[in-house]
């Protein structure tokens, strides 16, 4: 199997499953591992495949959301980073090369920390030596690495009820709290999917695109989540909120 060469590894899964665990579209999984077949058929079990390449785009994820990552304002810290950029502070040791940071808060554990961000615990404790194996050296206020692949983030969590970006159309859910902002050629099954989420959820959250997407516009922002960090994403996949690690032997 040929692979791009910066390419993050991973084992086992099934196509769906694997690129929802790490925040990717199945379409990019194709891309990147030609040798699947556009139907998936050609995954095979204890093999490598690619799920993560160097990301140019940026994802912008704030603690009191604003508007997008060009004119943004809020009422708490807002870190916008695009890939290879680390934010400050960090803790002593902390992986080279990281590209996902959380920004930890008080009464923070590594477990959840770890489990939010869909990383396993011991690759965090890997990441972030200075934590400790047994999470005794966490520290508030500084950022830790929670993955090494995927897009460019920087997590800041906050006030947990966000300003919500515009535009957006009418009708929308009042306590979103991941927001997308639709690009030219989207359609709602791919967003929904690709956000880890219903397709009659998304539907719910967002009355105006009707029950056939009819209404979808480009250059707007939709609802993808109720749940999870306030996020706001200005790039072409909407990252699941949910996504963790799955594996098989």
């Amino acid at each position: 199997m040929k692979t791009p060469s910066a390419c993050g590894r991973k084992r086992g899964g099934n196509c769906t499953t694997i690129a929802t665990a790490n925040g990717i579209s199945t379409s990019d999984l194709v891309d990147w591992n030609p040798s699947l077949g556009s139907n998936c058929t050609g995954l095979s079990v204890n093999t490598y495949i690619c799920v993560g390449v160097p990301s140019n785009d940026t994802t912008t994820i704030f603690s009191s959301t604003s508007i997008n990552s060009m004119t943004s304002t809020s009422t708490g810290a807002t870190t916008t980073t695009t890939a290879g950029a680390t934010p400050s502070p960090i803790q002593t040791g902390m992986k080279t090369g990281c590209i996902r940071f959380y920004e930890v808060q008080a009464n923070n554990d590594c477990y959840d920390i770890a489990l939010d961000a869909g990383v396993a615990l011991s690759d965090l404790y890997v990441w972030n030596p200075a934590t400790g194996s047994d999470c005794s050296g966490l520290q508030v206020n500084v950022f830790v690495c929670v993955g090494t692949s995927g897009y460019a983030t920087t997590i800041t969590l906050g006030d947990p009820v966000p300003v919500t970006p515009t535009p957006t159309q009418t009708g929308m859910v009042s306590r979103c709290l991941r927001f997308y902002d639709v690009q030219s050629n989207d359609d709602c099954y791919d967003l929904a999917s690709e956000a880890g989420v219903q397709l009659s959820d998304f539907y719910s959250w967002n009355p105006a695109l009707g029950t056939d997407c009819a209404g979808l516009e480009a250059s707007t922002y939709v609802c993808i989540e109720t749940t999870g960090p306030i996020t706001t994403i200005n790039s072409e996949t909407p990252v699941s909120a949910t996504a963790t690690a799955t594996a098989t032997a």
